[in-house]
């Protein structure tokens, strides 16, 4: 059986909780994870009233989420056979799936960043061709939304990506 300790998370932490949050993980996982990388510390009364009251959140890391932010948002990441696909079947089904490594490896490409795949959330596996959201978290709540066109060439999930504007235009429209 695994120990639970409680902790207290130092930076939001996706699937974990939020920054100031007291919650229960193992003792392993706060060891050789969260403690290593300075992301948590251990609960007590004290240090808990202490981080509520300093409520620490670095200034600096809050403006550089927001530049990672804007240089992200609303982007475009094209795949096709020539940069990541090995295949697709004619119903437009891949042959394996699109990861968070490989997102992370496209944003870092056009944009000269160094993010996480730890930092990008996605809404749905990516296992056909098509149009997909995705978030990129970062520090303290600051996220940025982007799409992922998926196709056979980037001719046609540049081809995709114009339907998909046009759709949500015309959602924009009608509502």
């Amino acid at each position: 059986m695994k120990k639970k300790i409680k902790i207290i998370l130092k930076q939001n932490i996706r699937r974990i909780g939020n920054a100031g949050e007291s919650i229960n993980v193992a003792k392993g996982f706060y060891v050789n994870y969260l403690q290593k990388r300075n992301l948590a510390i251990r609960y007590t009364e004290d240090a808990f009233n202490n981080f509520q009251k300093t409520n620490i959140v670095d200034e600096k890391l809050v403006e550089e989420a927001k530049k990672i932010a804007s240089k992200v948002e609303n982007l475009y990441i094209y795949f096709a056979r020539s940069n990541i696909i090995k295949a697709n079947s004619k119903d437009g089904i891949l042959y394996g799936s699109i990861t968070t490594k490989d997102i992370e490896n496209e944003i870092n490409k056009l944009t000269e960043l160094n993010i996480s795949k730890d930092n990008i959330d996605l809404s749905e596996k990516i296992k056909m061709t098509g149009v997909y959201k995705a978030s990129l978290v970062l520090y303290n709540g600051v996220s940025a939304k982007f799409n992922i066109s998926v196709a056979s060439t980037i001719e046609e999930a540049k081809v995709l990506v114009a339907e998909y504007i046009k759709a949500q235009e015309g959602e924009k429209n009608v509502g």
